[in-house]
């Protein structure tokens, strides 16, 4: 009997000790709140924030025994991931590693932080000093800039009854970033497609994805000579969404080369000028929000053809019935596309059909603004000039909502230009 209540008295006692553990959980909410305020007075929202947060281990080895840091670490993580996007600790203690640096080194020089965010690829970075304070412990939240200024600052102190659940020596296993994390790091990406982003284009081809704001506007030159200040217009590009699944389009191309650099001419008779023109209607009929890819579909009919164009003439004279043909399927054209994103590693993928046409390309991040692609185009139609082309490039994103691109298109072997703007 004796050994029975014995036993009933330690199931109570480590019962009270989980109870209370679940109810004395760390209180970031002081740290959430003044973080939210002080960033919204900056930027004026803070919907957009990603943070990188990096601890001082330099009171590690007197802290184990006093706080349970993986606790620590977990909540406050969790805790503002409810309103800001949080790097991968895993990515900021890999930087870490590899670069050589420490939470004294990018706290004391400029530099190191400028290099150490844009590596991180966050607009904050949250720097916790956690130190001994007398009996108890004290966590110094302070937010930076990537320009190094201090935007808020946060002191809190973890008095007896708030440090761990049951002191328990904490291993060097446990304070591993990894371990700290593992709930919560299917929820952060060093870089995520950002939804203002516009998304609905990579060179060649339409993605499946709709502009998420109304209108577009794209323009692509190329440089035929800079000392000359001669810049030609390549092409204009004009979208506008409706209902979140509905864009309508206006495509203009001048004349240039022939899509071949090998045929140094333009392909048409005259110099310069139209080369033709395209309206379009494309509607999204799955998001990847439904499944794990999104498909479009769509119309494109040509208002404008150049009489001299040489696109659809082939060199055998033979085959003008199917050059006439090539020329007609191209007046009126029926497009799909099928597009996802591999948001763990950042990459965007596109496979494009339509009458004559069959495309393939991708869009990686290197940052949430700054970005890479690849497009190919395979013309499949009989007696193709060109029996495909690929461009590659890189787009670099703006608050204002422009995107300026850098190019290079294979068979015509230009470097060109281009800007856009969403509104």
């Amino acid at each position: 009997m004796k050994f029975y209540f014995k036993a009933l008295n330690l199931s109570i006692l480590l019962s009270f000790y989980f109870f209370t553990s679940v109810l004395l959980g760390f209180d970031f909410s002081d740290v959430h709140n003044s973080f939210q305020q002080d960033i919204t007075k900056i930027y004026g929202n803070y919907q957009s924030s990603r943070m990188a947060i990096v601890y001082n281990n330099k009171y590690r080895s007197q802290l184990k025994y006093k706080l349970n840091l993986v606790k620590f670490k977990k909540e406050l993580s969790h805790e503002l991931n409810t309103s800001f996007q949080i790097t991968d600790p895993i990515i900021v203690q890999e930087i870490l590693k590899t670069n050589q640096i420490d939470y004294q080194q990018i706290a004391s020089d400029g530099f190191i932080l400028k290099s150490f965010s844009d590596r991180a690829d966050c607009t904050q970075i949250l720097m916790v000093d956690i130190k001994p304070h007398g009996d108890n412990i004290q966590a110094d939240f302070k937010l930076y800039t990537p320009e190094n200024d201090i935007i808020s600052q946060v002191i809190m102190d973890l008095p007896a009854n708030n440090q761990q659940d049951i002191v328990q020596p904490v291993t060097e296993k446990q304070t591993e970033e990894p371990s700290a994390f593992d709930d919560y790091t299917s929820n952060y990406e060093p870089s995520q497609f950002s939804e203002d982003h516009n998304e609905s284009w990579l060179f060649f081809s339409p993605t499946a994805y709709i502009n998420p704001q109304d209108n577009y506007l794209d323009l692509l030159s190329w440089v035929n000579d800079l000392a000359e200040v001669d810049i030609r217009l390549i092409r204009m590009r004009y979208d506008y969404s409706a209902i979140g699944k509905l864009q309508f389009g206006m495509e203009v191309n001048t004349i240039q080369e022939k899509k071949s650099a090998r045929i140094k001419e333009p392909n048409t008779e005259n110099l310069d000028g139209m080369h033709s023109g395209y309206v379009s209607a494309r509607y999204q009929v799955i998001g990847d929000d439904e499944l794990p890819v999104a498909f479009l579909i769509g119309l494109k009919y040509r208002v404008y053809w150049n009489k001299y164009n040489t696109d659809f003439v082939s060199d055998d004279t033979e085959d003008e019935d199917i050059d006439d043909q090539n020329n007609t399927y191209n007046k009126a054209t029926v497009m799909a596309t099928i597009s996802g994103k591999l948001k763990s590693i950042g990459l965007l993928y596109n496979v494009y059909l339509d009458n004559q046409t069959f495309g393939v390309g991708a869009k990686y991040l290197i940052t949430s603004n700054i970005k890479i692609y690849l497009d190919n185009i395979f013309y499949y139609y009989e007696n193709a000039q060109v029996p495909n082309d690929a461009a590659i490039g890189i787009q670099a994103y703006s608050s204002a909502g422009a995107t300026t691109t850098l190019s290079y298109q294979a068979e015509t072997e230009q470097v060109q230009f281009g800007i856009s703007l969403t509104w």
